[in-house]
């Protein structure tokens, strides 16, 4: 989520036009910026507030640039410094911005933290730009509902207030939490009336970003072709506009995602061993988890197990630690299919029937905390899992709930879920030994894939 606080005073002082002229550089010429910032805090005569306005800048391009460990002590002496010249408003918003450096450093408690204490000294258009922020930070722990109604208070504050620039980074981001909530014609008016606004407003990087946001969209529907044309075009846009790397980096993210769906193994593994790299050297946590977890499931579908299984343990490890308990759940999902043997036969060892029990029961889980969480497609595909499970540990009461309630979406969804839950509603027949039914479920679900594979033209996949 990019920055929008921005100091509210006009400036007083040659030095403070000075530095409020440069924190406005800092996304459209960022080199200018920073050298002006730097200059200004050198200067000895610079008073404390035009100080206070060079760090808040200077947090803001370090976050911009990547360098989290840098930015957060420069923002923690803005506060200082906000504190000791008597400037409650401008305190807060600089603890907003703060609060985005701590997001992306994975300290999402700390974040929240920021916020509480900012939130008193706001109200208007800059308190709706807090609780954007906030529900920001509900939405990356997996929190997703809550994020929503946080956009959803947010924004009649922002009309009110007239902050289209807000408005419609709002819509981009409750955009991408009603898709993860299963709502993608939301999801698709929010990221075009976002991207509506960005150009009324001649914000071209903000309109590359719904760019982009449409082609996550096309990519969790299964319609590839469209997904990377339009990752193409948000990509020569942000090369245009000179982006900051962290954008980069989200759309080379998502762009990693549509190739495993594609079945780009390789391609997928090239990009995610890039972003881990680059995650590990800025210190960005949040980014380094979800690289991990997109490197495991790239090895996992290039029948790398083992390599599989440690990525999406290291992922497990720092979605835990920085409070994202959804996503903590994918990266063990992943991890279990990467050690998923054979169901158990009836001549299996009872040590080996024991260990598919607990795998079972841990699945089970996993797929409930998927589910809870909006990651429906991820959900689907784990009960199928279960269902295997269950039917060859001869539990078919657990089999039957579990390929039930896969089965109920093989009518809507991406070509994904369609295909899972069809599978779902074949192995089902099995367990009731209809096998005519189960044999036209697999027919469906093979049809399903078909109509999938004659949407990809020969350029793209």
């Amino acid at each position: 989520m990019t920055d929008l606080s921005t100091p509210s005073h006009p400036p007083a002082t040659d030095g403070e036009r000075r530095a409020q002229d440069a924190f406005g550089l800092v996304q459209s010429d960022p080199s200018q910026a920073g050298r002006v910032l730097r200059e200004l805090l050198h200067d000895p005569s610079a008073s404390n507030r035009a100080r206070m306005v060079a760090k808040w800048g200077l947090g803001r391009l370090l976050h911009d640039e990547g360098d989290i460990a840098r930015a957060g002590p420069v923002y923690a002496e803005a506060v200082r410094l906000a504190d000791a010249v008597a400037e409650p408003v401008e305190e807060a918003l600089i603890r907003v911005s703060w609060s985005l450096c701590l997001q992306a450093a994975g300290d999402s408690e700390g974040a929240l933290a920021q916020l509480d204490l900012a939130e008193p000294a706001l109200d208007g258009a800059p308190l709706g730009r807090l609780l954007m922020q906030r529900g920001f930070v509900f939405m990356f722990s997996g929190a997703v509902d809550a994020a929503v109604d946080e956009y959803d208070e947010a924004l009649p504050l922002l009309r009110a207030g007239d902050d289209r620039l807000a408005q419609a980074r709002l819509l981009g981001n409750r955009g991408i939490a009603r898709l993860q909530l299963g709502d993608p014609t939301g999801a698709r008016g929010d990221f075009i009336s976002a991207q509506q606004l960005a150009d009324e407003l001649g914000q071209h990087l903000l309109s590359a970003g719904a760019l982009h946001n449409l082609g996550y969209l096309s990519g969790r529907l299964g319609q590839l072709p469209e997904a990377l044309r339009s990752f193409d075009l948000a990509r020569e846009r942000y090369a245009a506009l000179g982006s900051p790397g962290r954008l980069l980096a989200a759309l080379d993210t998502d762009q990693c995602e549509v190739h495993l769906a594609a079945g780009l193994a390789a391609e997928a593994r090239q990009v995610a061993v890039r972003l881990v790299s680059d995650a590990e050297q800025a210190g960005n946590q949040l980014q380094l988890a979800e690289s991990h977890l997109l490197l495991a499931r790239a090895l996992l579908l290039l029948g790398e197990r083992t390599a599989a299984l440690d990525e999406s343990r290291r992922a497990a490890d720092v979605f835990r630690r920085t409070g994202r308990p959804a996503w903590a759940a994918l990266a063990t999902y992943v991890g279990v299919l990467a050690i998923a043997d054979d169901v158990p036969t009836d001549e299996a060892h009872a040590a080996d029937r024991r260990s598919t029990s607990r795998q079972l029961s841990s699945v089970r889980r996993v797929a409930a905390t998927l589910e809870q969480m909006g990651w429906v497609t991820e959900a689907a595909e784990v009960r199928v899992l279960s269902g295997r499970l269950a039917i060859g540990l001869g539990r078919l009461d657990v089999a039957r709930e579990e390929l039930a309630t896969a089965a109920r979406r093989r009518h809507r969804g991406s070509p994904t879920q369609r295909a899972e839950a069809w599978h779902a509603s074949a192995l089902l027949h099995v367990a009731d030994g209809d096998l005519a039914a189960a044999r036209r479920a697999i027919s469906n679900g093979l049809r399903v894939i078909d109509r999938h594979r004659a949407t990809l033209g020969a350029r793209e996949l």
